[in-house]
């Protein structure tokens, strides 16, 4: 299968990534994961492209699969947000895809390290970035109270 990754830039893009995320929420909940806050999901697409640097969305032919954000914590550090590929594009390389794609965005914008926070039950999460080389730190200031599981990729 054709898989493209792509930069969210109009409305209607954030309006495909707003329709993941909510897809997203329902997997976490599904799973017995914190859910995705109500805030958040309740954002306008607009909103949403203004909460991340940047955002990308996976498709496989033509069909929205997977997308990813990155959110500005402070002028050296961007956080790695809303991993998610569903069910039909999983096992596929989307989600190694989608993370590199963030790690050259946060370069560009000249990140020096990208962080993110998950939770140890989420084990193949945290097989993905642990086989993209990311490593385990303490809490960094601004993770989200659920996440127990903190790593960074120094760009």
């Amino acid at each position: 299968m054709t898989s493209t990754i792509r930069l969210a830039r109009t409305l209607a893009d954030y309006a495909v990534f707003h329709a993941l995320l909510v897809r997203y929420n329902e997997f976490l909940q599904k799973h017995g994961y914190t859910p995705v806050p109500a805030t958040e999901l309740e954002e306008s697409p607009a909103a949403l492209a203004h909460r991340y640097v940047a955002a990308f969305v996976a498709s496989q032919n033509s069909m929205p699969v997977g997308a990813i954000a990155l959110r500005h914590l402070d002028s050296a550090t961007a956080e790695l947000r809303r991993l998610y590929v569903i069910d039909e594009g999983r096992r596929a390389g989307i989600g190694t895809q989608l993370i590199e794609r963030a790690l050259q965005s946060a370069h560009t914008h000249g990140y020096q390290r990208v962080v993110l926070g998950t939770t140890a039950d989420h084990q193949a999460a945290v097989a993905l970035y642990r086989k993209l080389r990311f490593k385990e730190i303490s809490r960094f200031v601004g993770a989200d109270e659920e996440d127990r599981l903190f790593m960074e990729w120094l760009l």
